[in-house]
């Protein structure tokens, strides 16, 4: 129902987890502290295989019990091959009494109930990977000052774009006092602000100062943050990079 808009990216980036059941994709990083490039599989609420580009397996959600069990590849289907009986369920929140969120006209979410933590993918090496599979903390973030959810960033330009062959929608943001990430250690918006949750006062800020905008993508079919690249500061360009192989949408 029409195009990109401030108000349709932000209800996007609450969506993900109503979006998809399975997906594969690679990953990448840039900065000082980026890790090696690795592709990976995850079906919704619990399941995760991650390898590197050579096919080693780096980590493996719930652990492999079976050791004769065939070795996850990707298909043109989509997801793992072969498909064990229990993975082809319809998808349920991490917390299955997590309550169903307000659908906008268009199928995005308008709304969230319950705690932020009810729809997490599993985690690989820390919640960065997390937030960029439900990216809601570029929609709302929590104020600590009166309980109330408010924007956490500042959008100053959106637009259709493509991101490794499929359709996105690009935002250039602005993080706000109230941007309240999944973790502040490692936020898609490595910013001021999220520095200051974690870091005490006396401890020493990233040298040369933090980025202050940010251009993000969103797939426009899962919701998924694809990337995030700093626009500005010390450590311009950094961010991450995904490029989504296969994906299997969720229907509500």
């Amino acid at each position: 129902m029409g195009g990109v808009s401030e108000e349709r990216f932000r209800r996007l980036a609450r969506s993900s987890p109503w979006l998809w059941q399975r997906v594969a994709f690679t990953a990448s990083w840039r900065g000082p502290h980026a890790g090696e490039p690795v592709r990976a599989w995850i079906e919704r609420p619990a399941r995760m295989r991650v390898e590197d580009l050579q096919g080693q397996l780096l980590e493996e959600e719930p652990p492999t019990r079976q050791p004769d069990r065939p070795r996850a590849q990707l298909t043109t289907t989509f997801g793992w091959s072969p498909l064990p009986p229990d993975m082809r369920q319809p998808m349920t929140p991490s917390v299955p009494s997590a309550p169903r969120p307000r659908f906008a006209d268009d199928g995005l979410v308008a709304e969230r109930f319950g705690d932020e933590y009810d729809h997490d993918v599993p985690m690989y090496v820390n919640y960065h990977w997390v937030a960029m599979f439900d990216a809601r903390e570029l929609a709302d973030s929590h104020s600590p000052r009166d309980g109330t959810w408010r924007p956490g960033t500042l959008i100053e330009s959106v637009r259709e774009v493509t991101h490794h062959g499929r359709p996105a929608w690009e935002a250039v943001l602005r993080p706000t006092a109230d941007y309240d990430p999944r973790c502040s250690c490692c936020p898609l918006l490595d910013c001021a602000v999220a520095a200051a949750e974690y870091l005490r006062p006396d401890e020493p800020r990233r040298e040369g100062g933090y980025a202050t905008r940010f251009e993000v993508r969103l797939d426009s079919a899962t919701g998924i943050c694809v990337s995030t690249r700093e626009l500005d500061g010390p450590r311009c360009g950094d961010g991450h990079d995904v490029r989504i192989e296969a994906a299997h949408d969720q229907a509500r």
